[in-house]
């Protein structure tokens, strides 16, 4: 059924369904990933009070996948 529509309009509905994430830069669906999310990098080797700088970085999208694939690499979205 939608190989009947024009080019531009299947273009226009994907871009509404489809978001590209910010850190393998593929396509997926909203419901599949994060919004607006922060990672922060951290592990737990060092007492609390010590000055470890914290290294945070920002997505507009993110997908489950770069996030499952992130929390291996000890890295804590916020």
């Amino acid at each position: 059924m939608l190989n009947h529509f024009p080019f531009e309009i299947k273009h226009c509905i994907k871009s509404f369904l489809f978001i590209k994430c910010d850190e393998c830069k593929l396509e997926f669906v909203e419901q599949e990933g994060k919004k607006d999310a922060t990672t922060i990098y951290y592990r737990a080797i060092f007492d609390d009070d010590f000055p470890f700088p914290r290294i945070y970085k920002t997505y507009r999208f993110i997908c489950n996948g770069c996030i499952d694939h992130l929390k291996k690499d000890y890295i804590k979205p916020l």
